[in-house]
């Protein structure tokens, strides 16, 4: 990636992402002022690394989230006494950021759940059958009773508007 364009990239990310990034620590910080440092550190270590970002591992959000609550979490042993109260504080921002991890997975797994629904038969069929029962594509064209190529065939169609239902959504794919 040449420099003209690493830059551009950041800039789409800067843009894109700050407002998140930063609602995000405050939820963990409880202070806007810290929150504010940890989130422009954060954007400073994702310039630095961001040519060791590899999207096949996760997606931005899950890479730039990781990176802003480590950040945070050692900002908040940093300007705290390494005590009890520090522990504390580490326990309560990973028990912050683990309700929020629960709660974007809720979130998406509704979002999944409306998504399947608009599918048509057999399309949503085998996404249950697949996903739900754990089924083959084999086993599910014998309990559907159609060729295994059909069931493939609808399959990967199904998945394709399951992306696209979610792009509408503005959930991220790992793209």
């Amino acid at each position: 990636m040449d420099s003209e364009n690493h830059e551009n990239k950041l800039k789409e990310y800067y843009s894109g992402y700050y407002s998140r990034v930063f609602s995000y620590l405050k939820s963990i910080c409880r202070d806007s002022d810290t929150a504010e440092d940890v989130a422009q550190e954060t954007f400073i270590r994702v310039q630095k690394s961001l040519k060791t970002f590899n999207p096949e591992k996760g997606s931005f959000s899950t890479w730039i989230r990781t990176i802003a609550k480590n950040l945070c979490i050692r900002n908040l042993k940093k300007n705290s006494r390494y005590d009890a109260d520090s522990e504390k504080i580490s326990l309560e921002a990973d028990q912050r950021i683990g309700a929020e991890d629960n709660f974007i997975k809720n979130s998406l797994t509704i979002s999944i759940k409306k998504a399947i629904e608009c599918l048509s038969e057999p399309e949503r069929s085998i996404v249950y059958y697949k996903y739900r029962d754990n089924l083959t594509l084999d086993e599910i064209a014998e309990r559907a009773g159609i060729s295994r190529r059909t069931v493939s065939r609808k399959y990967l169609s199904a998945l394709q508007q399951l992306k696209e239902e979610l792009k509408s959504e503005d959930f991220e794919l790992g793209n």
